[in-house]
This record gives structure tokens, sequence and C-alpha cells, in this order.
């Protein structure tokens, strides 16, 4: 789980 990148600049938390 990166929830920081993701979730700041594509709106979409990369949780796969």
């Amino acid at each position: 789980m990166r929830w920081g990148i993701e979730s700041s600049v594509s709106l979409t938390p990369i949780v796969h």
C-alpha cells in the first residue's frame, strides 16, 4: 500500500 503520492496526484490510491 502506498497511500501518499498516488492519492495526492492521481486521486486514486493504488491498493492492488
